[in-house]
Parts: C-alpha cells; sequence; structure tokens
C-alpha cells in the first residue's frame, strides 16, 4: 500500500494548502512584484534522505527494478524533495497558482546520489518571460551533497496563463514524426495519477478526483506531467540503456498536452536523442524532448 507513504510529504502537502490558500484570497494576498534582477540569490536547505522503503515504491511504481538502485537515490524522485523549495520560491509571486501548469523539465545528472545521505538542496528563479499573455518561470534547483553539491540539477518551468487568449502564437503544432521509433509503451490506470501523489506528495486534485477533473475540463483525471517524466526515465532504463540507469546524463521535457487517465502512450525515440511520449505516429504528442547518455567505456 502506497498510502503509509504520505507521512513523508508533509512539506510538499504543506506546500499545496499553501498555494490553495493563495488562490482563496486572491487579490488579497500580499505578492512581491516580479524580481528585477534574475537569477536570483537562492534558497538553501539541508533535507533528510528519501527513506528506503519510498525509493523501493516509487521505482516498482514508475516501472522499474530496484535492484539498478541499490545504493543510489533514482534521480527522477526529484519532485518528492525540490517541489517544497520550489513552491517557496513562486508562491508569492504576482500571479495565480490557480493558472499554473508544469510546462517542463530539464534534469541533468552529473553524479550519483548515495543513499542515506543529508540531501544539500538550493533552488532560485532563474528566468521569468511574461509578455501579458502568459508568464514562464523557471526555478533552478540544485541537489547534493557536502561534497557533490550539484550532483543533480533540475531546471522546472513553471507556466501562468495571463488571459483566455488561445492559440499557440501561429506556432505550428508538434506531431509524433513517422520516423520515430516506438521503444515501449507506458501502461497508466486510472490511479496512476494518485500513486504518484503518494509517492511525491503532489496532491493537485486534478490528477486524483474525477469530479474535480471534469470540472477543470478534462473527462477524466491526468497524470502529472513528472509523472510522465519519471516513466520516460524508466522506459529508456529498460531498453535504450540496457539497465544502466547510471547512463544517463540528462533528460529533458516539455509537456505539450494533458495526459488523461487511463492510457497507454508508447515512448518514441530518433536516433539524434530526441523523444516523444504519444499514442502514434503522425498525431499530437504529450511531451517532446530529448536525453542524452554516456557510453557503457565511459563509466569504467
Amino acid at each position: 500500500m502506497l498510502l503509509k507513504h504520505i507521512v513523508h510529504q508533509g512539506p510538499m502537502i504543506s506546500t499545496v494548502l499553501k498555494m490553495v490558500l493563495s488562490v482563496i484570497l486572491g487579490p488579497l494576498r500580499r505578492a512581491r512584484p516580479i524580481p528585477q534582477q534574475l537569477p536570483e540569490p537562492p534558497v538553501e536547505k539541508t533535507l533528510p534522505p528519501p527513506p528506503d522503503g519510498l525509493i523501493h515504491d516509487f521505482i516498482l511504481t514508475m516501472g522499474g527494478d530496484p535492484a539498478m538502485y541499490r545504493d543510489c537515490v533514482p534521480a527522477h524522485l526529484f519532485p518528492q524533495w525540490c517541489f517544497p523549495i520550489v513552491g517557496s520560491c513562486i508562491i508569492d509571486l504576482p500571479y495565480s497558482m490557480a493558472k499554473m501548469l508544469n510546462a517542463g523539465c530539464r534534469m541533468e545528472i552529473n553524479a550519483p546520489i548515495p543513499r542515506g545521505t543529508a540531501l544539500k538542496v538550493r533552488a532560485n528563479i532563474e528566468s521569468i518571460d511574461d509578455d501579458g499573455r502568459r508568464a514562464v518561470v523557471k526555478v533552478r534547483v540544485a541537489t547534493g551533497t557536502e561534497t557533490q553539491p550539484e550532483a543533480l540539477v533540475c531546471l522546472v518551468s513553471a507556466l501562468f496563463q495571463l488571459s483566455r487568449s488561445k492559440g499557440n502564437g501561429g506556432k505550428e503544432k508538434p506531431s509524433v514524426p513517422d520516423t520515430a521509433r516506438e521503444i515501449a509503451r507506458i501502461k497508466l490506470s486510472k490511479r496512476s495519477g494518485l500513486d504518484f501523489a503518494l509517492l511525491t506528495g503532489d496532491f493537485n486534485p486534478v490528477h486524483w478526483i474525477r469530479l474535480y477533473a471534469r470540472l477543470s475540463g478534462f473527462r477524466n483525471v491526468i497524470l502529472h506531467g513528472l509523472g510522465t517524466f519519471a516513466h520516460t526515465v524508466e522506459t529508456l532504463n529498460r531498453t535504450v540503456l540496457n539497465g544502466r540507469p547510471d547512463q544517463l546524463t540528462m533528460l529533458e521535457l516539455r509537456f505539450t498536452r494533458p495526459l488523461v487517465l487511463p492510457a497507454a502512450p508508447a515512448v518514441y525515440c530518433c536516433e539524434d536523442g530526441d523523444i516523444y511520449i504519444g499514442d502514434t505516429p503522425g498525431k499530437a504528442p504529450y511531451a517532446i524532448g530529448r536525453h542524452t547518455a554516456m557510453k557503457e567505456n565511459e563509466n569504467e
């Protein structure tokens, strides 16, 4: 039962409640102006290591093999400890948390994070792109140890819709190319959103309460963007990386449309490292991005 892991999600649940409160208060809340000088100075925290039981169940739920991570923390578990500090960076910006979407993430793995070691986390707003129609806030989060302070670097993009204008600004809509190779399908149940919430603490109701999702305009609950991200990592581990998660050096995904549950999307790869998560070639993907990996002899 994944419910037992809710005891480890206090910081994230607190962040979600603060965001809900900021939405309720609306214009009455105290917001700071958009920073004039970026990047901002980092917020720094030292956090306890993720529990082994949580790590084990996270890997299994994302489709991985716990034996591949005997001595290290899986990098794609980062939402569990990163998002509370990301929330503290953006919650007092002059944007409504109710209009925030996860636009994408870039994860760079520079060194393994050993299990049982306290996490040194530093986060700061790196850039804000506000054109009056939407604002994209990028937060850089570095996780490491005393000796490897930037073992893992994530760049999280939060998108805030500022107007009701629709469309993509004249940009051509992406599609899964016919030349992309399907490497595997991800089987997702109607409770995959709840499972990811129990493992990371991100209890946004659009991911696990059907009525809330329908009121938000979806026919059913949708998977977290970083749930898609984590499943993609484990798909690469099983196929492209031949069971060697230590070979992955970078994964970047931009989320292009909601993934409604249940679903069975495929991960498509191109020879240049580009990745698409979608249903079939020629159709609009749920996410697009790219990955890089080191050669096996570079690990020797």
